[in-house]
């Protein structure tokens, strides 16, 4: 089985994903990032606006290991990770007020807020 780790941005959520499932004090939530992000490419997940706006409310935390596409609108703020974004959702995430944090970020958050956190896949 391949893995889809040719790709910097995957890369590094592995490595942060590894380095949180031996640190942090919530191995449990990296465990479950790890498994997401550690996928051939063809089943690496692809997830619209829509439907994070469906399972998501204001202010939560959303991750995503994979793409985020841009069907879809966003009818609240959210603070979002995902390896990549296409052009449109970037755009909509950011019109609708959200905040794009990186993989780097979402490590430092994990551990010192209680917001709640959500992986969508």
């Amino acid at each position: 089985m391949k893995l889809n780790i040719e790709r910097a941005p995957t890369k590094e959520w592995m490595d942060i994903a590894s380095k949180g499932m031996k640190e942090s004090k919530h191995k449990g939530f990296w465990k479950s990032v790890y498994k997401n992000v550690a996928v051939p490419a063809r089943s690496s997940a692809s997830v619209d606006i829509y439907r994070i706006g469906r399972h998501s409310k204001e202010n939560d935390l959303v991750v995503v290991p994979g793409k985020v596409l841009g069907k879809g609108k966003l009818g609240h703020k959210v603070r979002i990770a995902a390896i990549e974004y296409s052009d449109g959702a970037e755009k909509a995430l950011r019109d609708s007020g959200c905040s794009i944090i990186s993989i780097n970020e979402l490590y430092n958050i994990v551990d010192k807020e209680k917001a709640k956190i959500d992986i969508i896949v």
